[in-house]
């Protein structure tokens, strides 16, 4: 999960804590980020009364989720919002890319020949 700054740089939001660190940088308090995030399920009465439709929409707009990818071209690992990013490899530009959770199982991209067990957190094994 991350969060848009003033700067439109996305800030990490590390569990547990996410809704702390989004209230701190969107300069909001952590009741009105709650209320806003029951909007995105349907902007009922209760939540008119509290917050605009407009100000839900923009503070839900600077929240999004990384994926974790590797580029199978160039090996680069990174990551992307599937839902506002293209689908690329910010380095090489290719758009084979995969989601490192979906690489299981499947041939290394680097060497070509050994095949992918599981993942550790920061480190393909």
């Amino acid at each position: 999960m991350y969060v848009i700054d003033e700067s439109n740089k996305r800030v990490p939001c590390s569990h547990p804590g996410e809704s702390y660190t989004v209230a701190e940088v969107l300069k909001i308090d952590e009741e009105l980020l709650g209320i806003c995030t029951q909007w995105e399920g349907g902007y009922t009465a209760s939540v008119s009364n509290t917050v605009s439709e407009e100000q839900a929409r923009s503070i839900i707009g600077k929240i999004g989720y990384n994926s974790d990818y590797i580029c199978l071209n160039c090996s680069h690992r990174f990551y992307i919002d599937t839902k506002k990013d293209k689908k690329l490899c910010p380095q090489c530009k290719s758009d084979g890319i995969e989601a490192i959770l979906d690489m299981a199982g499947k041939t290394c991209p680097k060497c070509k020949d050994g095949t992918i067990d599981k993942f550790e957190e920061d480190a393909i094994s």
